[in-house]
């Protein structure tokens, strides 16, 4: 306890945030400061923090470990079924230019998470990060935090060589014409096969390196978001869906609507 409350304090100190000195100017009760807590998955830790809100939510990023991209993927999303509860989970930074970029980035806007990269100076990929960030450079992140869907929640995304990882968001929006909070619906779908962590050895259990990874196939639902089952006042459609990678609508009459994807 002693520890949590001395690193706050000091980080509070000497690294408050730009929009809390903003806040104090105008009398606003805000003490947000810059701090990302990681190693900090101990009950000891996660349970005093007073003043930081952002946890990692996972291993680190490593550039050079191949087989550590997908499983990183993996943690994050269903540690942050927890770690949301508590803080906002930071799921790390990556770099543009590495092998599985797209793969972070498509994590990343999916995720709810603050989106920043490690590259080298000048060592970058443009029009990958214009994905991620609005022409001011501001980022578009979604209201809550992304979280594997109900159907693949207790699926063993990383082996059985068949499920994929399905995680969703919300993008919340005051509607001036309808005086009400409403909002759009996210869905990720990614093949995160072949490597899982292995609890008893402590270290990621590559399936067969040898063998490529077969594609999977997954189903795409309106009701995979759980904001649209609000029991009585469930969304009951129809749905707009854009596909962001095959720049497509398509509309879905309910909240079983489907759509399949491999």
């Amino acid at each position: 306890k002693l520890y949590t409350e001395t690193m706050e304090n000091s980080v509070k100190q000497h690294f408050a945030s730009t929009s809390t000195a903003v806040m104090n100017q105008n009398n606003v009760d805000n003490e947000a400061i810059n701090c990302i807590n990681c190693m900090s998955h101990s009950t000891e830790n996660i349970y005093r923090y007073k003043h930081t809100s952002i946890i990692r939510a996972s291993d680190d990023f490593y550039p050079s470990r191949p087989y550590s991209h997908t499983v990183h993927l993996i943690n994050v999303a269903y540690n942050s079924l927890f770690l949301r509860e508590v803080c906002l989970p930071d799921w790390d930074m990556f770099q543009s230019l590495h092998p599985s970029a797209s793969l972070h980035a498509a994590a990343r806007a999916i995720g709810g998470c603050p989106v920043y990269v490690s590259d080298k100076p000048g060592n970058h990929d443009p029009e990958l990060l214009k994905k991620l960030v609005f022409k001011d450079g501001s980022v578009p992140r979604a209201s809550q935090s992304g979280v594997p869907t109900r159907d693949c929640l207790f699926s063993n995304v990383g082996e059985d060589g068949v499920t994929a990882l399905k995680v969703f968001n919300w993008n919340s929006y005051k509607n001036r014409d309808l005086g009400k909070v409403v909002g759009s619906g996210v869905i990720a779908a990614f093949n995160v096969q072949g490597v899982m962590w292995d609890f008893e050895r402590r270290k990621n259990h590559v399936q067969d390196p040898s063998k490529p990874i077969l594609p999977v196939d997954a189903t795409i639902r309106p009701r995979d978001v759980e904001s649209f089952n609000n029991g009585e006042n469930a969304a009951k459609g129809p749905f707009i869906a854009y596909g962001c990678q095959c720049r497509t609508f398509r509309v879905l009459d309910t909240l079983d609507s489907e759509i399949s994807l491999k």
